[in-house]
C-alpha cells in the first residue's frame, strides 16, 4: 500500500466523512465533515502521544494542518 502525502490523506479523510452527508448538502454539513475528520486525527495523535510514538505523529500533525486548510476554503 502506497503512503499518502499529508495533503492526500487529509482530502481522503474529509471525503470519507463527506460521503455520509445527504445529497444536496449545505455548507454546514461540509463543516461537520471536516470537524469529524479533525476529531479523528486528534484521537490518533492522542493515542500516539500516550505511546510516545514520534515520527507517525509528525505525519498526523501535517494532516491536521491540511484539514485546517480545507476548512478555510469552505
Amino acid at each position: 500500500m502506497e503512503k499518502l502525502t499529508p495533503k492526500e490523506k487529509a482530502r481522503e479523510l474529509y471525503e470519507s466523512y463527506l460521503e455520509l452527508v445527504p445529497i444536496g448538502f449545505t455548507r454546514q454539513y461540509r463543516f461537520e465533515a471536516i470537524k469529524a475528520a479533525l476529531l479523528c486525527v486528534s484521537e490518533i495523535q492522542l493515542f500516539g502521544n500516550r505511546l510516545k510514538i514520534r515520527e507517525p505523529m509528525m505525519y498526523w500533525g501535517m494532516v491536521k494542518k491540511e484539514l485546517h486548510k480545507i476548512k478555510e476554503q469552505l
